[in-house]
């Protein structure tokens, strides 16, 4: 298993792995969006200048895993915003078929854009770990080695604190964090009921 830093070309197979991956989490969202949707989004997050992913292929360059997250997350919220066009379309199909679907896009459209009364899906400022993804399927167990290293690179690049956020239902996630040295801070409640709970690793 070799691990390296993300190009824009393996956008297709990071939007798979995270299409694959997301139907297996009961409260996850991104996946639901469609695939075209996911593509759309890694093309935006592979050309950030302050966001990288770390990726866990074989020799065949087949993807086991990743891990993302960016220097600035307020910055790449503003990447988001700028791409909302590419976004809006890829999803076009998918809202005809799946209405309902408005109601959680309206949601975390007010989070990105900082709208008064929104959810506190992320966290907003500073370094943030978006996703720590890993296939299912794949015999390998190198998922929290992949996450140590990805940590580890953000430490050699000058950061000092990331921050981060899990669902709280999600046990197996927080006690990885927390035996790699993270704190968990904060507890907040969505309006669907979902407790979301919020983390930092300190360097």
């Amino acid at each position: 298993m070799n691990f390296r830093i993300g190009k824009y070309s393996d956008y297709y197979e990071l939007a798979k792995i995270h299409y694959k991956s997301g139907q297996f989490q009961k409260d996850g969202f991104m996946y639901k969006l469609g695939f075209n949707f996911l593509k759309a989004y890694y093309k935006i997050l592979l050309n950030e200048k302050e966001s990288f992913i770390l990726i866990a292929a074989d020799d065949s360059n087949k993807v086991h895993g990743f891990v993302s997250g960016s220097q600035s997350a307020a910055n790449h919220l503003l990447a988001m915003r700028k791409g909302r066009f590419s976004l809006g379309v890829s999803i076009l199909w998918r809202l005809v078929f799946h209405p309902i679907i408005w109601v959680e896009i309206f949601k975390r459209y007010k989070f990105v854009n900082k709208a008064d009364g929104a959810d506190t899906f992320g966290v907003i400022n500073g370094a943030r770990l978006e996703y720590w993804i890993w296939d299912k399927n794949s015999s390998s167990n190198l998922s929290v080695i992949l996450l140590k290293s990805w940590l580890n690179m953000m430490k050699e690049m000058g950061v000092t604190e990331i921050h981060g956020e899990v669902d709280k239902m999600n046990i197996k996630s927080q006690k990885v964090h927390n035996f790699l040295g993270a704190v968990f801070y904060k507890t907040v409640k969505l309006s669907d009921g979902r407790e979301r709970t919020f983390y930092k690793y300190k360097f």
